[in-house]
């Protein structure tokens, strides 16, 4: 599937001409398909943490609790609780609430054994404060949910051939409801189709630890 296939295929459903090219079309339908297949594709990233939307980042820490210029230029959060001084192998808990943050910073915290930390506008801090030279790492979730033909990532669809790293079955879905949504039509039915196939997804995603050994089989 592409960009294209998802506007056909959501304009089959809602009841539209089919498109035969988005971009580069002045059909105020196929443009509103396209603004629609955008606004999926956010919501899609925003909404849940895809498997195929994780990356890991590193960084060397400096001295303090402020940590600049860590964050890679696809940002776009954190996925919590994965941040670790992996150089005296301690968990770095977070990122945690701003009030939780304030919390520590009034009463002194200074448990090195559980360092916290917080996000700050691009910047992250830590306390109690770091050491300069610690190897730290992280994963989050990149902004970059579309692909060019190239496999180049994007943060949104620029061509008719680009494709998508989020389940396309699902932005399809999503289009149709964005459409029927902004357009004042009824979408009740529509959202849960959407919000069914994210669950299910979601759901197949999680670690399945009920795998059959040698032993099951003799009931050993």
């Amino acid at each position: 599937m592409s960009l294209l296939t998802i506007c056909q295929d959501a304009a089959r459903e809602i009841g539209l001409s089919i498109p035969s090219q988005v971009f580069g079309s002045n059909l105020p339908e196929v443009q509103k398909l396209l603004r629609y297949a955008q606004k999926a594709g956010i919501r899609c990233l925003k909404t849940s943490a895809w498997q195929s939307l994780k990356k890991e980042a590193t960084f060397t820490s400096v001295a303090g609790e402020e940590q600049t210029g860590i964050l890679p230029s696809d940002f776009d959060r954190f996925v919590s609780d994965t941040m670790w001084n992996i150089t005296d192998n301690i968990q770095i808990l977070g990122s945690i609430p701003s009030n939780e943050w304030a919390g520590l910073k009034g009463s002194g915290y200074n448990d090195i054994s559980k360092p916290k930390f917080v996000l700050r506008e691009s910047k992250v801090l830590i306390t109690p404060a770091m050491q300069a030279g610690k190897t730290i790492t992280f994963e989050y979730i990149t902004n970059e949910f579309a692909l060019d033909s190239l496999g180049n990532p994007q943060s949104r669809f620029l061509h008719d051939s680009d494709t998508s790293l989020i389940d396309e079955e699902l932005l399809t879905l999503g289009t149709i409801f964005e459409y029927l949504h902004n357009e004042g039509l009824p979408f009740a039915i529509a959202g849960n189709n959407y919000e069914d196939r994210r669950k299910l997804l979601l759901e197949n995603e999680l670690p399945d630890y009920n795998y059959l050994i040698t032993g099951d089989i003799f009931g050993g």
